[in-house]
């Protein structure tokens, strides 16, 4: 698996991806952009830091981060009507949702800074 973990749902981005799933199909009216463009930034960073550092360089890593970032981030945010304004309660939903995220993290014997500090050196564990 390309992140280096078993499970997908360990990953903010697939949380945050269902919810686009979930607003596309106008099951929620939460709008989802604010969220996708903040781990669309991160994600970024996570590739130019393990390339520029040295510790990310393999080429099987670097096409299945890219896909991964297509698929989850830029397909959806180009889906999205930009003239649809975001409102406060989709940003609380977002801050929930991640509040969530937290908790399921914690029950499965994780934590944020543990899976997203092996994104950036995998040498590192906490």
């Amino acid at each position: 698996m390309g992140f280096g973990y078993e499970r997908y749902d360990y990953l903010f981005s697939t949380w945050i991806f269902i919810w686009w799933i979930l607003y596309s199909n106008k099951l929620i009216k939460y709008n989802p952009r604010s969220s996708i463009s903040f781990a669309l930034f991160f994600d970024i960073m996570v590739v130019v830091w393990g390339a520029v550092s040295g510790v990310r360089t393999s080429m099987s890593y670097i096409l299945f981060t890219l896909l991964y970032i297509l698929v989850t981030k830029l397909i959806p945010l180009y889906n999205i009507d930009f003239n649809e304004p975001e409102t406060t309660d989709d940003v609380w939903f977002g801050t929930g949702l991640f509040c969530i995220y937290l908790l399921w993290l914690g029950m499965n014997g994780n934590s944020f800074i543990g899976i997203y500090s092996n994104m950036l050196n995998p040498h590192l564990k906490f």
